[in-house]
């Protein structure tokens, strides 16, 4: 069976359309089209009566293009004519206003589509009236603020061929200037967006949103992800999700982020514009903790340099101090610690260089748990080994004094003390060691005149004799006769109950009374790294 074909059996089709409005009231017109067509067969021939499947199409061009709308019914076919009202199954977008010309394509059961399509007349284009043909009814008060947005204004009349009266009202001023007319209102309801050249201004109290409603109290509110770029390759700003997270992103040649995942402010930088690892930068805890190099602080303040030969703290002043550490009661200023396993290494807890003055410098008194020692490259290997000098330990804080001195014709000496010894000792202790040097003799020396004015008088047995002498005396300055010099003291505070090196005394780390859990040795994940 043949039915309505493609444009090489174009001749063979009789078709004649019919299209109108329905006939309603003007304040009641539809959105239909009544369609009337003649279905025949190649040779002319009115099809078969029937019920036949149509299919009809709208487009916005003649041919090609993409239907605007369609649809798909049944009509009854009798001595090959039908008729039927298109957009009575479905509707006509609000989109098609018919203002523009339309082309109607038409399809029976599974046969292409005929072509050409069918142009629309301007009957059928009548649609685009449907505006005006109400406007004679508009019912009183109907015109309101959501059919004329509020700040629209007429700007020119172009084309009038009668008189135009315009009246102002208490509030309008009407001024005419050659061939301006100004319109001006004051009070009342204003537009506050002002365009300026380039520049757009709104003076307006309220505030502007962009995706939402603006939120009370904010000039601008954007919902949703904003960018902000000085234009070419400069870089932009970015307000968005980054890395999931609330924040910004700025990016150039590189990238910083600032961002906030609920319980850290993160402001973190990358070489590359690649998302920042969570340890390259600076993260602030909701408890105003800050780490750098770090995202679990534990402290006000973290530095953590995970890479080897890397730095952790600089701090450089020209006249004062670099760095203040301080702790009330039993805390600690400042605590340096080096996990190193053993031996002298090349690590240190806490370094100190001056080139003139003091490398550490203890301002009270000053402990150590293991040896006390100078050290200094070795004489005789100095760029392959150190060589390492102990302090005497007492239970006394002795001050000492050492000299030679060589006994007159009558066998005296005088030793000479520094002017200040009776300031700040007490309870000198005395030594003497006769030198005699390739004599046979046995000479004796002793002290004949005890310590007085910062002297004291030494005698031999035999005149012109060397003597080595060394004088040990209680230290007497004011810092040890106000805070004394105790030899056995009670462990106070977080101290008591713990040890200084627990693993002397077979007991484990827990139980020293500097236990870091971090430093413990063996960690496979860094400290500060347990959260990314």
């Amino acid at each position: 069976m043949r039915t309505l074909m493609p444009s090489r059996f174009l001749l063979s089709l009789l078709f004649i359309v019919i299209l109108h409005l329905s006939q309603q009231s003007v304040a009641q017109i539809p959105r239909t089209l009544s369609y009337q067509g003649v279905l025949t067969d190649t040779a002319g021939t009115p099809k078969p009566d029937g019920t036949y499947n149509f299919t009809f199409r709208l487009y916005a061009v003649a041919s090609g293009g993409t239907a605007i709308w369609s649809e798909t019914k049944s009509a009854q076919v009798t001595r090959g004519l039908f008729s039927t009202i298109l957009g009575s199954i479905t509707s006509f977008p609000d989109s098609v206003r018919f203002d523009r010309q339309y082309w109607l394509g038409t399809q029976v059961a599974a046969s292409p589509e005929l072509s050409p399509r069918i142009q629309l007349t301007t009957v059928g284009s009548s649609f685009s009236s449907l505006r005006a043909d109400v406007a004679q009814t508009v019912p009183d008060n109907s015109i309101t603020a959501g059919k004329i947005a509020g700040g629209e204004v007429v700007k020119s009349i172009n084309a009038l061929k009668d008189n135009v009266t315009l009246a102002g009202g208490s509030n309008v001023t009407i001024t005419p200037s050659g061939n301006t007319l100004t319109i001006a209102a004051s009070g009342g309801g204003t537009n506050s967006w002002a365009a300026n050249g380039n520049d757009i201004t709104n003076t307006n109290s309220g505030g502007v949103g962009i995706g939402a409603a603006p939120l009370a109290g904010y000039k601008l509110d954007v919902n949703g992800a904003a960018r902000m770029t000085p234009g070419g390759s400069g870089g932009a700003i970015n307000f968005s999700t980054p890395n999931a997270e609330t924040g910004m992103t700025i990016v150039g040649t590189n990238r910083a982020d600032i961002r906030f995942d609920g319980n850290l402010l993160k402001l973190l930088t990358a070489t590359g514009t690649g998302v920042p690892a969570s340890t390259s930068g600076i993260v602030i805890t909701t408890n105003g903790d800050v780490g750098i190099g770090s995202t679990a602080p534990g402290a006000k303040l973290r530095v953590q340099n995970d890479f080897p030969n890397g730095g952790g703290v600089y701090a450089f002043t020209t006249d004062g101090i670099g760095m203040h550490g301080q702790s009330n009661n039993s805390g600690v200023g400042v605590e340096g610690i080096a996990d190193v396993p053993s031996g002298i290494g090349v690590s240190y807890g806490v370094f100190g260089s001056c080139s003139a003055g003091y490398g550490v410098y203890s301002s009270g008194n000053t402990g150590a748990s293991g040896t006390k020692s100078f050290r200094i490259d070795h004489p005789n290997d100095p760029t392959g080994k150190y060589l390492l000098h102990y302090a005497a330990e007492s239970p006394d804080v002795l001050n000492m004094y050492t000299g030679n001195a060589v006994t007159d014709a009558d066998g005296y000496a005088t030793i000479t003390l520094p002017d200040y010894f009776d300031e700040i000792n007490r309870d000198p202790r005395y030594t003497l060691t006769v030198i005699n040097e390739g004599g046979t003799d046995f000479v004796q020396a002793m002290i004949v005149q005890k310590i007085r004015d910062n002297r004291f008088v030494i005698r031999t047995s035999k005149p012109a004799i060397e003597v080595s002498w060394e004088v040990k005396a209680l230290r007497n300055d004011l810092w040890v006769r106000t805070h004394g010099a105790p030899v056995e003291a009670e462990k106070q505070g977080r101290e008591r109950g713990k040890y200084q090196h627990p693993e002397l005394y077979g007991m484990p780390n827990e139980m020293g009374m500097n236990y870091r859990p971090e430093m413990e040795r063996g960690k496979t994940t860094p400290p500060g790294k347990e959260k990314q």
